[in-house]
């Protein structure tokens, strides 16, 4: 993991990290998440907004935050997730109906498309 991202963590609030605007790719998406959840057990609100992660980063946020029934805000704006990626992330809500996702900017253009994902995420 870069120094910088490592930094940034653990000098977080205990509540919060934010990580947005840190070029962040898919290939860091799973140790990143690993030390904040080591760190930062009851965390609420993590920003990656403005990076690089694709449906790949995605599914691997999912996989690792499904346990975090605390969080409230995971903040995914302006990356590059497509419509699989979403709906891992919206997948989120089936079990923690009140976190928001900010998600505007990725590759989803429609809103009714959109509409539709969350639909098909929480119904899982």
């Amino acid at each position: 993991m870069r120094d910088e991202i490592k930094s940034k963590i653990k000098q977080s609030p205990t509540s919060q990290v934010d990580l947005g605007e840190m070029a962040i790719k898919d290939d860091e998406i799973e140790e990143i998440m690993l030390l904040i959840i080591q760190t930062r057990p009851n965390i609420s609100e993590i920003f990656l907004n403005n990076n690089l992660i694709t449906d790949i980063g995605a599914k691997i946020l999912a996989q690792k935050l499904a346990g975090l029934s605390q969080l409230s805000v995971l903040d995914l704006q302006f990356n590059q997730i497509d419509r699989n990626g979403a709906l891992a992330i919206f997948a989120l809500r089936a079990h923690q109906p009140n976190l928001m996702i900010p998600f505007h900017g990725n590759k989803i253009q429609d809103v009714l498309e959109m509409e539709e994902i969350v639909k098909i995420a929480t119904q899982k």
